[in-house]
């Protein structure tokens, strides 16, 4: 302090009155009178007068492209996996609980009104030479299990006795003579598929189109009364923490890339695009934000946490960190010596 006791005595008085304001009966009208100013002076500001876009953008950077969560994060998110994989209301709920019909089947209409979208997956599909390939796996198995349960099944002298050996009659031929027809049948059911298979896309189209969202819908009227826990039985906390780890080094990853950093700079810039001459006070609104939402979240929080800061006395000395040094000032100094001349 200056060294005058008028200067100390103020000091006193002022976080007295400070610590009064916040702690007494008139905390709640102290709180709208400032809100109330605060939004009117909203009403005066646009977004840009307060905010640049390339502000954001450093703090987007810095949160979403550069900071590692730590150790205690991610022990926290194991913590949580295991409490909510555990957790008794999985066996009380069902997906129909979470997911009523009306909204499953507002999903599925959208979903089926991509048109475009299951043409150039079908498309994708059946261009596919790995589809292509399994199919034509698939029926030169079937095909040789025929040849082996037709030639068995005939009367040709010995053909049941090769049935009795366990492996298939076409298996009981030598080897080279085996292996030469069986490729032989798969090179020529992998030509014969490939028109096959370009047509079947038109045909999985109109099976989409008449029977997909039928189909559907018994899928999900088998799937929405059973509980959570049935598919949850399937994962084990474990599992979940496993697939958090995985997506979040996935996501260390990724975020380098120029495709996240452009996919930020587009959202940030269409943000103050659309927003930079909106004032607060309706940029506020847009989001759903009033008044009375403020104050109400102002009165929840703002009492208990005062009530214990008061209490340990880190109230006062937050006063007095900030005023000392104003009542120590030599302007201060200076206006009472004055006032004593």
């Amino acid at each position: 302090m200056n060294g005058l006791p008028q200067a100390e005595a103020l000091l006193n008085a002022h976080v007295a009155y400070m610590t009064r304001r916040l702690t007494g009966d008139g905390f709640e009208e102290w709180v709208r009178a400032e809100l109330q100013a605060d939004l009117q002076n909203a009403r005066l500001l646009t977004l840009n007068d307060v905010m640049q876009a390339d502000l954001i953008r450093q703090v987007v950077y810095q949160f979403a492209l550069e900071l590692d969560l730590g150790s205690g994060v991610l022990e926290l998110v194991a913590a949580v996996a295991r409490t909510l994989h555990g957790h008794p209301i999985h066996g009380q709920t069902t997906l129909g609980d979470i997911l009523p019909d009306a909204n499953f089947e507002e999903f599925l209409n959208k979903l089926l009104e991509l048109s475009e979208v299951r043409e150039h997956l079908v498309d994708e599909l059946v261009s596919n030479p790995l589809y292509a390939e399994l199919a034509t796996s698939l029926l030169t198995q079937g095909v040789r299990g025929y040849l082996d349960h037709a030639v068995a099944a005939t009367r040709v002298p010995g053909a049941r006795s090769l049935m009795r050996l366990g492996r298939g009659a076409l298996q009981s031929l030598p080897g080279d003579f085996e292996e030469a027809l069986e490729s032989r049948l798969h090179d020529y059911l992998r030509r014969a598929l490939h028109g096959l298979l370009v047509s079947s896309g038109q045909t999985l189209l109109e099976l989409a189109d008449t029977r997909l969202r039928d189909s559907i819908l018994d899928v999900w009227d088998n799937l929405k009364t059973r509980p959570i826990a049935d598919g949850l039985q399937q994962l084990t906390a474990l599992d979940l923490e496993e697939f958090f780890v995985l997506g979040y080094e996935y996501w260390r990853e990724l975020r380098q890339t120029e495709f996240v950093r452009a996919i930020i700079d587009a959202g940030i810039n269409t943000f103050f695009d659309i927003y930079g001459n909106t004032t607060l006070y309706d940029l506020l609104g847009e989001v759903g934000i009033d008044e009375e939402i403020m104050m109400e979240q102002a009165m929840r929080f703002g009492p208990p946490v005062i009530a214990v800061l008061h209490q340990r006395g880190m109230l006062d000395a937050l006063f007095r960190r900030q005023l000392e040094g104003f009542y120590a000032s030599s302007e201060v100094a200076a206006i009472l010596t004055k006032g004593e001349a």
